[in-house]
């Protein structure tokens, strides 16, 4: 964690693997997990920001609501707007700030 800012690009997490093939195949696969090898998630990195929304008619007709945001900047891209693909956990997350659920 305390050398994840060091890297030259973004990255979400890392694979270590054993550097020894005759090793590796000697500890053998789990389902479709090789033994060998771990990996490992960094935690999510949040940042809180003012935002509304507005829901954007396709060219099909299909509704996407989408989150227009005051510009973040994440992973070296400015984020100003995002789809909102998922109404249950847009609800759930509602829920939580408002924190009142029906």
């Amino acid at each position: 964690m305390a050398r994840r800012d060091e890297f030259a690009y973004e990255v979400d997490g890392l694979v270590i693997k054993v550097n020894d093939l005759e090793l590796m195949e000697s500890l053998g696969v789990v389902g479709k997990d090789p033994r060998g090898a771990l990996a490992f998630k960094f935690p999510v990195r949040k940042k809180r920001r003012g935002c509304w929304g507005h829901v954007t008619v396709g060219r099909t007709g299909v509704l996407t609501p989408t989150a227009v945001l005051e510009p973040v900047e994440i992973g070296g891209v400015t984020v100003k707007q995002a789809s909102l693909h998922n109404w249950d956990e847009i609800e759930r997350l509602m829920c939580i700030s408002a924190t009142v659920c029906s």
